[in-house]
């Protein structure tokens, strides 16, 4: 009987353990929607607030987070850009933490964000590149002993970077002296990420 009774409370155990497994998952799952959701919101507050849940989140080691991978760095690729330094280094933030937690699937997604051939004379996407280089320098510099596997791939996007991104602009047009600013801030960046490595 006591046998019984033992396997009986195990059973239970097992059982709730499971259940509550389930209601967390589910509860993580949707505070990554709402969360995801905030980040197209028109104010800065809610944006970023988003932005906080998801880096939290992921920085917990959630299992949910891997399922909804795909959704959260398609956002948070689009808010990296954004003109709000409270948004845009949230977003920094959340991209080091999937970088920490996946991080050649992350590092894979912000090398293609620099593949690319020709300079687009719009600052919304020069900054964008900025600042995937400069998580890369972020990530570079925290990944420490475990870098060398990335490092060949790394360099070679950080020197093709540097490449591109010339200086040249006209002097009479405001426009083109942003450009050119942000793209020696890149440069910049990308040849301090290549001393990191």
């Amino acid at each position: 009987e006591e046998k019984e009774e033992e396997e009986k409370t195990t059973t239970i155990t097992t059982t709730t353990t499971t259940t509550t497994t389930k209601q967390e998952n589910t509860t993580i799952k949707t505070q990554l929607q709402r969360a995801i959701s905030d980040t197209e919101s028109a104010m800065v507050p809610v944006r970023a607030h988003g932005l906080a849940v998801m880096c939290r989140t992921v920085s917990n080691r959630s299992n949910k987070v891997e399922s909804m991978y795909e959704n959260i760095i398609k956002c948070v690729l689009i808010q990296i850009s954004d003109d709000e330094s409270y948004v845009y280094l949230n977003a920094v933030n959340l991209l080091v933490a999937l970088c920490d937690r996946f991080t050649k699937r992350t590092l894979n997604r912000l090398f293609e964000e620099l593949n690319f051939s020709k300079i687009q004379k719009e600052i919304r996407w020069l900054q964008q590149k900025l600042r995937v280089v400069e998580v890369l320098d972020r990530v570079a510099e925290r990944l420490g002993e475990m870098l060398p596997p990335h490092a060949s791939r790394l360099v070679s996007v950080l020197m093709s970077t540097c490449t591109l991104f010339v200086t040249n602009h006209d002097k009479n047009d405001e426009k083109e002296e942003d450009i050119t600013r942000i793209a020696a801030t890149i440069r910049a960046s990308s040849l301090s990420a290549l001393g990191t490595v």
